[in-house]
């Protein structure tokens, strides 16, 4: 029984399966296809033999000029870099001689100012009178010597905006640690015109105040030279000029001046 009933149960398969034929698949279009022709490129002519020179000529051009330039700039770099060294050698020199000698500015003060050949009654450009200028300048330095020379020197005395008188700064040295008491005789330039009168009218009306204000500048070139650092041969110089300003007061313009009051300001140029 169970044999026969596995029969009848493949036969009832079969006939079902002739009774619902499979569904053949649907055919599908194909989509359409387009062929494009694209042209090659053609040399319609053939070019100039100029032109192939014209090419030669400016591409030679353009690479003399990149060639320059990268040259030029070649040469920028090395400068550039040969000054920075330069000057960090300078700066390193400067900073080690700062640390070993601790260089000091010398001190400057007027002592005196007094005027000599004077007439207030003489016309204009008759004699002028001379003014001397004694000045009191202090080396404060342990291991610096001042040598000052009178060439390319200058000492000029002012009342407000008018030169009095002019002349130069003496040679002398000034040794370390040393005080040293100048005098300098001041004249007025021909060039210079000053109405004797008037100026010495407003002089005589600040004497009455007993403060006659003037001004001294002074350009004091000078070689400064360094002690000898043990193990060196050579002494170190440097040459500089100081400038100088006083603001002086007096009592008085005459050969019996008396300073009141007097400041001095001084500034270094290397030269």
């Amino acid at each position: 029984m169970p044999a026969m009933k596995a029969y009848l149960n493949t036969t009832s398969l079969d006939e079902e399966s002739e009774e619902q034929p499979l569904a053949q698949p649907s055919k599908s279009r194909n989509p359409p296809q387009y062929i494009i022709k694209v042209p090659k490129d053609r040399i319609y002519k053939i070019p100039p033999p100029e032109n192939q020179y014209l090419y030669n000529f400016y591409s030679k051009r353009v690479r003399l000029r990149q060639k320059h330039h990268s040259t030029c700039r070649r040469c920028l770099l090395w400068t550039t870099g040969i000054l920075a060294i330069l000057i960090l050698i300078l700066f390193i020199i400067g900073l080690s001689l700062y640390f070993t000698f601790h260089p000091q500015l010398p001190k400057y003060s007027v002592s005196n100012i007094t005027v000599h050949n004077f007439n207030i009654n003489s016309p204009d450009g008759a004699e002028e009178p001379e003014y001397h200028l004694s000045m009191r300048v202090e080396n404060p330095n342990k291991a610096l010597e001042m040598e000052y020379y009178s060439s390319k020197s200058s000492a000029k005395l002012y009342y407000t905006d008018e030169e009095l008188g002019e002349g130069v700064w003496p040679s002398f040295t000034s040794e370390n640690q040393n005080v040293t008491w100048t005098r300098s005789t001041l004249r007025r330039r021909p060039d210079v015109l000053l109405a004797r009168k008037k100026i010495w009218g407003e002089i005589s009306l600040e004497e009455k105040h007993g403060e006659v204000p003037l001004d001294i500048t002074i350009e004091a070139p000078a070689r400064v030279k360094f002690e000898k650092i043990a193990g060196t041969k050579k002494q170190l110089m440097v040459v500089v000029v100081f400038k100088v300003r006083c603001k002086v007061k007096v009592d008085r313009l005459s050969k019996l001046s008396k300073i009141v009051s007097n400041k001095c300001n001084v500034h270094v140029r290397m030269n």
